[in-house]
């Protein structure tokens, strides 16, 4: 099984808004103010990825968002009790809305990823791969950082 399938399906097994809202500590993203704004570094071969975690609830928003910035864009896991679960890449510069990319519409069903699935995305989001396979680690290390609160 490769890190990104695992990835993705990890994101869909744990870190959906039901998921996140009903475990015994992740709750407090949604919940305890404090922690609705986090930011975590993943180390990598070539220094650090930065991650931030976001629920702004007071600004009308019931995302729970996990990014990270690329060279060339965002890429975003997203859970919402309204609009669902998705992994989403946003293109810098241009018309965001028109360069917004699902990548939902590539993993068809996050919780079985298919390895074709992989594959697909490795092909078209080459600058990616690597960026992907760090939201594993990185939700890792928001556990940790709320557990040693």
């Amino acid at each position: 099984m490769t890190d990104i399938k695992e990835t993705i399906e990890k994101l869909a097994t744990d870190w959906t808004w039901t998921a996140v809202k009903e475990h015994r500590n992740r709750h407090v993203l949604i919940k305890v103010r404090r922690f609705r704004s986090l930011t975590v570094k993943v180390p990598h071969e070539f220094g650090e990825q930065h991650f931030d975690i976001r629920h702004e609830p007071e600004k009308g928003k019931h995302d729970l968002r996990i990014w990270t910035k690329t060279q060339g864009g965002l890429l975003q896991w997203r859970t919402c009790p309204v609009k669902g679960d998705r992994l989403v890449y946003v293109k810098f510069g241009g018309q965001p809305e028109k360069e917004k990319v699902a990548l939902e519409d590539i993993f068809l069903d996050p919780l079985h990823v298919d390895e074709g699935e992989v594959e697909f995305f490795k092909v078209m989001y080459p600058d990616l791969v690597k960026l992907l396979r760090l939201f594993s680690q990185a939700v890792d290390l928001v556990d940790q950082k709320i557990e040693d609160d």
